[in-house]
Parts: structure tokens; sequence; C-alpha cells
């Protein structure tokens, strides 16, 4: 989870350089993001389209394609064999939106509403209706989550800017860093000591010592209660 959150950040940082200069992307997509050596990330802008449909009255939407639209811009598509029109111009507020589907992609590793990708009338009628993708039984910290529903927001300047994306991500890189950090503090203690005896209260002494707080569900050894097994 601690690498999904970092490559968010990146794209993230990517797009807030792109707005910063005025420049819309309007197609923002897993399809166009690309993973180079050593966690590097591209933002290409390259029609990534699976294929084409060439029946008459029939338009061709890639997989997952419809759920990085904004609602705003969703309500006035029509089709326009083998295409699907968009007649409202994608804007900042809707590169937000695209972003928010890319984050529940990174955590769920699946697009909203996957079940009912056979039905392109339901993912409509869902996104236009403000209905949102589960993430429910998805581990990682909760602001993170409020994150997606934030970017997701129906009224399009209630979404953060990227900016404020960057430095939400920012701050939860820390804080796993951090935890991160105290959980491999302990285990070279644990290491380095034979685990016997006195070794029990000198573990509780080592926890006081940094200030180890109860960690969040996900990470590890519960520090409350071995300072209160240790230290009482």
């Amino acid at each position: 989870m601690h690498s999904r959150i970092n490559i968010a950040r990146q794209i993230a940082q990517g797009m807030g350089y792109l707005h910063a200069r005025g420049i819309v992307v309007g197609d923002l997509n897993t399809k166009a993001i690309f993973l180079e050596s050593k966690v590097k990330l591209c933002l290409t802008g390259y029609d990534t389209t699976d294929g084409m449909c060439h029946r008459e009255d029939y338009a061709s939407v890639p997989q997952g394609h419809l759920t990085y639209i904004a609602p705003e811009i969703l309500r006035t598509i029509r089709v326009q064999p083998p295409y699907i029109i968009e007649e409202e111009p994608h804007t900042m507020e809707s590169d937000v939106y695209a972003f928010g589907t890319v984050l529940f992609e990174l955590l769920t590793s699946q697009w909203p509403f996957a079940a009912t990708f056979a039905c392109t009338n339901s993912v409509i009628y869902r996104v236009c209706t403000g209905k949102r993708g589960s993430l429910t039984g998805v581990k990682c910290v909760p602001s993170v989550k409020c994150l997606v529903d934030d970017c997701w927001s129906h009224v399009p300047n209630v979404r953060p800017t990227f900016q404020e994306i960057v430095d939400e991500l920012n701050q939860n890189v820390s804080e796993v860093n951090f935890l991160l950090f105290k959980k491999s503090s302990l285990l070279q203690f644990l290491l380095f000591s034979n685990w016997k005896g006195d070794n029990v209260y000198r573990l509780g002494l080592f926890c006081k010592e940094k200030q180890v707080r109860r960690e969040p569900s996900g990470f590890g050894f519960n520090f409350g209660k071995v300072l209160k097994l240790c230290c009482l």
C-alpha cells in the first residue's frame, strides 16, 4: 500500500505541474500512465482505446472508460458511431474527478462498478446520480478513502486542487514511513535481545523511550498493549 500511495502522489504532482501551466489533460486514466524503472512514472496523451466497434448506431467505449468521466460531462454525451461525443469541455475539476478513479483503481486493483460493466447504461446512471464505488474492506488510512470521495464530489468547485491532493498524500506517506520506522526499530531490538526474563521489562522501557503509541490496524504490533503488559 505504501508504494501505491507513492505512485498516486507522483501522478498528482505531474497533474499539478500541468494545471499550474493551464494545461487540462482531459483523458487521465491508468492506461495513459506508465511505470518506469525505480518507481518513476510517465504520463502520456496517446490514444489507448482497446478497439473500435463498427456496428451501425453503436459507439466504442474502452472498459472502465466511463468511470473516469466527471458526471457534469457524462450527462452530455451522445453517440456518433463509432465514438461517443462529449458536449461539455473537460476542465481542471474533471481531471481531479478522473484522478479519484485512478486512486480508487490503485487501492482496489479494479474499476468502480466493475461488476456492472456489461451494462453501460447502469454505469452511466450510477456516475450521474452520485453513487460511489465501494472501498469497504480496503486496508488503507481513512484519509485516503476520504480523498477519493472528495475527488468524486458532484459539485466540481468543491473538489480539491492537485496541490491539496499532493499535500494530503505527502502527509500520509510521512505517517506510513514513521510507522514503518517504529516497527523496524522494535524488530531490531527483538533481534539483538534473547527475549527472556527482564528483556520483557526492557522492551517496555524501549517502547516508552521511543514514545511509541498504539498503531492503526494493518501495521503489525499493538504497541499500546505491549506497554500495558510490560511496564505496569
